[in-house]
């Protein structure tokens, strides 16, 4: 069985009016949201799982690993809120996914950069006797290739749909998409034959 996982699609990751948008020259992601809810409206259509991963921060960062903090404080800069934030709208399902996010069969919450990562991700695939996962969502470079090369790692075909990921970087994007396609398949929305 296949199955559709859905990774970091959250407000404070991809909406114009999120914290990382707000804190970098945003990329314009309705192509890549507009993607993300074809293949939903396909894995639906078939009765396949559809799995929402979402990052989650604690509501106060001293719970946090220092690791993970000074990582973020890297790529978002020393004076940037941290996103994603358990509770708030930055944590929420970007709101232009509000029809599609109906819709959950199962939502896994993480911590770090892969789905798998000290989550119920691997087991609720294998009680569902999912052999196949499907990829999409943010950040191509980040929590996308982690999570792809950890479905892998636990014996699941993977394939990333390339036009249904992104970053507000695209060269980043392109080369993450590169890295991964010699390793999965890789393959686009209007592809796929689920």
């Amino acid at each position: 069985m296949e199955s559709l996982l859905i990774i970091d699609t959250q407000n404070d990751y991809i909406n114009p009016l999120g914290v990382c948008a707000k804190n970098s020259t945003p990329l314009d992601h309705t192509r890549t949201i507009e993607n993300i809810k074809t293949l939903i409206t396909n894995f639906d259509k078939k009765n396949l799982p559809v799995i929402w991963i979402m990052m989650e921060w604690p509501t106060d960062i001293k719970d946090q690993s220092p690791v993970w903090i000074a990582q973020y404080k890297k790529e978002l800069g020393s004076d940037v809120p941290f996103p994603v934030r358990v509770g708030t709208w930055g944590w929420q399902i970007d709101d232009r996914l509000d029809e599609a996010k109906k819709k959950f069969h199962h939502v896994v919450s993480k911590t770090r950069s892969s789905g798998f990562f000290k989550t119920d991700l691997n087991k609720i695939l294998k009680n569902l006797q999912v052999t196949h996962t499907y990829l999409c969502g943010f950040f191509s470079h980040g929590c996308v290739e982690a999570t792809a090369r950890d479905s892998t790692m636990h014996d699941f075909y993977t394939s990333v749909v390339a036009d249904a990921c992104g970053y507000k970087d695209k060269g980043l994007h392109n080369n993450a998409i590169a890295v991964m396609s010699s390793r999965h398949q890789v393959t686009n929305t209007g592809e796929l034959n689920v």
